[in-house]
């Protein structure tokens, strides 16, 4: 019909799937003239809300899912191959908060530095340094009734032979100048 426009539909009833169906529409107006059409329609169901389409939305999603996995254990076993390190490289780690990992370390030097010489050893950018300011912040918390403490920090980089034990004297008097 030219010019007409339904501009709500109401269906009480589900259509059922793949099966012709048959709207019969009459109009009528304020003055009582009808008109009327037939429409057919076939409701096709969405491929999504098939049992196929359930399938291959949950397939999609499982090799999404496994695919994921899969690059994740090949990026960790690469990343165990280069030997990757986890801590951060750059400068020490200062605070309490971002230094993990080394707890049972800490606590086994601070049961055995009391009668011994310990020597830490290790990689570059491993986190000896960090380590050395955790252990120093530590002793010096440290309430012992036999020992007291006085951790002093010396970086030995970069200085020569000669200058070695005057450095070791002078960053040591610096430290415990009251």
């Amino acid at each position: 019909m030219p010019g007409f426009s339904i501009t709500m539909f109401t269906l009480r009833h589900r259509l059922p799937p793949g099966k012709l169906t048959t709207f019969d529409i009459v109009a009528t107006d304020k003055g009582g003239l009808e008109a009327s059409d037939s429409f057919n329609v076939v409701y096709v169901v969405p491929f999504f809300r098939t049992p196929l389409g359930i399938g291959a939305v949950g397939a999609v999603l499982a090799s999404l899912a496994m695919g994921g996995w899969v690059v994740r254990v090949q990026r960790r076993n690469r990343l165990l191959k280069r030997r990757f390190n986890p801590y951060i490289a750059g400068a020490p780690i200062l605070q309490n908060e971002r230094f993990f990992g080394r707890d049972r370390l800490l606590n086994r030097v601070l049961q055995t530095v009391h009668n011994n010489s310990i020597l830490l050893y290790g990689e570059r950018r491993i986190g000896k340094t960090s380590f050395q300011h955790q252990l120093k912040r530590r002793l010096t918390a440290l309430d012992d009734p036999d020992y007291q403490f006085f951790p002093v920090f010396v970086d030995l980089q970069g200085t020569p032979q000669e200058k070695f034990f005057s450095h070791i004297a002078e960053e040591v008097f610096e430290e415990l100048e009251p």
